[in-house]
C-alpha cells in the first residue's frame, strides 16, 4: 500500500493547475452541471463522399480493409460489406449492458467487456483510408462500403450516447481519420453536408473537455487539440459563424500550447513512449498538411522548431532497414494514417511524412514509406535525412548509440512529466535492424493489476530491481509515485576523443543506488552496473529476442552471439528464465530472461558479443 503523504507528493509533481482541471471535470459530471452533458444532436443526412472527381493517384492503393482489417495492428478480422457491431469487444463477443447510455455514466473499465479499447478501435475509422485510397484511383465499390459504415456507425452509435463518445480523444481521432480521407478524395473543400455535420457534433464533443485532455499532459491534448483545429477551419470553410470562429482560435492555441509544454527542446515527448511519440508526430503532420491546403496562416516558429526536433527524435530512434524501433515506454496500439500496408511497427511512413513537412529532408530510398506523402500530394525533398551516430536526448532522458550494424538505446530517468514504467537503465540492443535486447511493451491497460505490474514494472525492462520492489512504486493504473532523478549522465570518450558509450545513475526513495556504463563498438556491448543499498538482493535480467539460447556456466550463448557475466561478489543465482513482452497491444509472447542475482554490494559486468 502507498502512503498519503507519496500519494500528495506525486499529486503535487502532477501540477496543481492540472489537478484543479481534473477536479473542475470531475465535479461536473458528479453534478451534472459540466457543459459536455448538455449537447445538442445535430442531425446527419445523406452521402458522406460522391465519387471521385480529381485524377487517380500514381500510387498503388493498399489492401487493408479489403477482405481483412488488423485490430491494434495485428489482430486479424474478416471485412465483409456488411458493417461491424461497433458496441463489441470484437476479441470476446462481450458488450456493454446497456451500452447506449449517456457516455459519462459508462465505467472507465467495465470488467464485464474487458478492454474498453477493444471497443474503441473499430470506431477509430481508421478503416476508412484504405477505403478512401481505393475509390480515388475509381474502385466504386469501396466508395459504396465508406457510406454504409459511415452511415451505419451514426446510427448505431447516437451522439453523446454510449461507450465511444466517452473519451474526447476517441472522437478526436474520428475527426481526423475522416479529414485524412477527404483530402484523399480531395473533396476537403466540397465536402458532402454529411461530413460538415459530421464535423459539427465531434468538435462540440471535444470542445467542452479539452481542458482536461490538457491536464493529461499527454497525447490527448495534441490531438484533442488538431481535431478541434481541423474540424473548426472545415466549418468556417462552409460559412461564417462565431462560434465556429472561437473554436478556430482555441483549437490553434491549444496546438501552441500543448507543443510548447509537452515537446522539449530536443524532440523528446511528454510520454516517455516511442509509440505516442509517433501518434503525437502523426498529429502535427496532419495539421500542417490540413493548413497548407486550407491556405491557413502558419503556425509559430516555435511549432515549427519543436516539430522539427520531435522529427529528427524519431528518426534517431528507427532503424532504417524495417523501419523498427524500441518498444519503450506504454504503447496502445495506436497508428493514426497508415496510408500503406506497412507493419505496425514500421516508423518509416510517420517519419518520413514529417521530415519533408517540417525538416525538409527524405528518407533515402524508395519504398511503402513514401506513400502518404503522395496521396496528401506533398512535395518529396530531394536532400536526405542525415542521422548521428550518438545523441544525447536529455529533456527526455535518452542516449543512442551506433557503431556500424549496432544501436544501443539507453533510457535514463529525467521525469518532468509522469513516467508510465520502471524502466530506469533500461538498455535496448539492435544488430543489422534486429532487436536483439528488448523492452517487455505494455500487453493491456485492463487485464489484470498483475500484467500491469508486471509490463510496467522492472521485471519487463533490462535493468536491476532491488529487494522485488519497483524502484517507483504504482499508485494507479497510470500513475507511479517516487520520480527518480538522475543523478549524473556523461557520454563517455576515447583516448581519441571518439565516443565511446554513455553513463548514468540514480538513487531510489529507499537510497538504493544504481550506476550504469555502457561502451559499444561493432562487435560488442558491454554493460559495468555498480548497485548498493539494497536490503536482500537485486536482480539483473536481460531480455533476449526469441531463439535458440543455452546457459553453459556464466555465459549465455546463441546463434546471434554470447553474453557473459562477471561479478566482483558471488553470485547466489544465474539463471535462463521464461519471461514475456509484448510487441503490440493486446499481444503477449514468451521471450528468453537472463537472470542474474546477488545478495550484496557489486560491481556486475555484462559483455555480448556477436559476429
Amino acid at each position: 500500500m502507498t502512503d498519503i503523504a507519496t500519494k500528495l507528493g506525486t499529486y503535487w509533481a502532477l501540477g496543481v493547475e492540472n489537478l484543479l482541471r481534473v477536479a473542475r471535470y470531475r465535479y461536473g459530471l458528479k453534478t451534472g452541471f459540466h457543459p459536455v452533458q448538455s449537447l445538442k444532436p445535430v442531425k446527419i443526412d445523406g452521402k458522406f463522399f460522391n465519387p471521385a472527381e480529381s485524377p487517380p493517384v500514381g500510387e498503388t492503393p493498399p489492401d487493408n480493409w479489403k477482405e481483412n482489417g488488423h485490430l491494434f495492428g495485428h489482430i486479424p478480422i474478416e471485412t465483409a460489406d456488411t458493417p461491424p457491431n461497433w458496441l463489441t469487444n470484437h476479441l470476446t463477443g462481450a458488450s456493454l449492458q446497456e451500452p447506449l447510455r449517456p457516455w459519462w455514466e459508462i465505467a472507465d473499465f467495465d470488467v464485464s467487456v474487458g478492454d474498453i479499447k477493444t471497443i474503441w478501435e473499430l470506431s477509430r475509422w481508421h478503416w476508412l483510408l484504405p477505403m478512401a485510397q481505393r475509390a480515388r484511383n475509381g474502385d466504386l465499390h469501396s466508395l459504396k462500403r465508406m457510406n454504409i459504415w459511415l452511415s451505419d456507425w451514426n446510427r448505431n452509435n447516437p451522439q453523446y450516447l454510449g461507450p465511444n463518445w466517452k473519451c474526447g480523444q476517441e472522437a478526436s481521432i474520428r475527426l481526423i481519420h475522416l479529414a485524412s480521407a477527404a483530402m484523399i478524395m480531395d473533396s476537403h473543400l466540397t465536402p458532402c453536408n454529411a461530413i460538415y455535420a459530421t464535423a459539427e457534433a465531434h468538435v462540440q464533443r471535444i470542445a467542452p473537455t479539452l481542458s482536461y485532455a490538457a491536464a493529461q499532459d499527454n497525447n490527448h491534448g495534441t490531438s484533442e487539440a488538431v481535431a478541434m483545429f481541423i474540424g473548426a477551419s472545415w466549418l468556417l470553410n462552409k460559412e461564417p459563424n462565431s462560434q465556429y470562429t472561437k473554436w478556430l482560435k482555441t483549437g490553434r492555441k491549444r496546438i501552441e500550447e500543448r507543443v510548447n509544454r509537452l515537446i522539449g527542446p530536443d524532440g523528446s515527448f511528454s510520454q516517455h513512449s516511442v509509440n505516442y511519440h509517433r501518434m503525437m508526430l502523426d498529429c502535427l503532420s496532419i495539421a500542417e498538411v490540413w493548413r497548407r491546403k486550407f491556405d491557413l496562416p502558419r503556425f509559430s516558429e516555435n511549432f515549427y522548431s519543436h516539430a522539427a526536433a520531435a522529427t529528427a527524435w524519431l528518426a534517431q530512434m528507427m532503424n532504417l532497414r524495417n523501419g523498427d524501433a524500441p518498444n519503450i515506454g506504454a504503447n496502445d496500439g495506436a497508428q493514426l494514417i497508415p496510408f500503406a500496408d506497412t507493419p505496425y511497427r514500421d516508423y518509416r511512413p510517420a517519419v518520413q511524412l514529417a521530415s519533408a513537412l517540417f525538416l525538409e529532408r527524405a528518407l533515402p530510398g524508395e519504398g511503402a514509406y513514401n506513400s502518404a506523402s503522395r496521396w496528401l500530394d506533398i512535395s518529396q525533398p530531394e536532400q536526405l535525412l542525415e542521422r548521428s551516430d550518438h545523441m544525447v536526448f536529455d529533456d527526455g532522458g535518452y542516449a543512442v548509440l551506433r557503431k556500424e550494424d549496432a544501436k544501443a538505446v539507453i533510457r535514463y530517468p529525467r521525469f518532468n512529466f509522469r513516467p508510465s514504467q520502471n524502466d530506469a537503465l533500461h538498455v535496448d540492443l539492435w544488430i543489422k535492424g534486429q532487436n536483439i535486447l528488448r523492452d517487455g511493451g505494455t500487453y493491456s491497460y485492463n487485464d489484470g493489476e498483475e500484467w500491469i505490474g508486471y509490463f510496467g514494472g522492472g521485471k519487463a525492462h533490462n535493468t536491476i530491481l532491488f529487494d522485488c520492489e519497483e524502484a517507483m512504486p504504482r499508485i494507479s493504473r497510470f500513475l507511479l509515485a517516487k520520480w527518480l532523478r538522475t543523478k549524473e549522465r556523461n557520454l563517455i570518450f576515447d583516448k581519441n576523443n571518439d565516443i565511446l558509450g554513455f553513463e548514468a545513475s540514480y538513487l531510489d526513495y529507499k537510497k538504493r543506488y544504481h550506476h550504469r556504463k555502457i561502451t559499444l563498438n561493432n562487435y560488442r556491448m558491454a554493460v559495468v552496473d555498480t548497485i548498493k543499498g539494497f536490503s536482500k538482493h537485486a536482480s539483473l535480467r536481460w531480455r533476449f529476442a526469441p531463439d535458440d539460447w543455452r546457459l553453459e556456466g556464466e555465459n549465455l550463448i546463441g546463434r546471434r552471439g554470447k553474453m557473459q557475466i562477471n561479478a566482483n561478489v558471488e553470485l547466489s543465482m544465474i539463471a535462463l528464465e521464461t519471461g514475456y513482452e509484448s510487441r503490440h497491444y493486446m499481444e503477449k509472447t514468451e521471450l528468453p530472461v537472463l537472470h542474474v542475482q546477488v545478495q550484496s554490494p557489486a560491481v556486475i559486468t555484462s559483455i555480448f558479443e556477436w559476429n
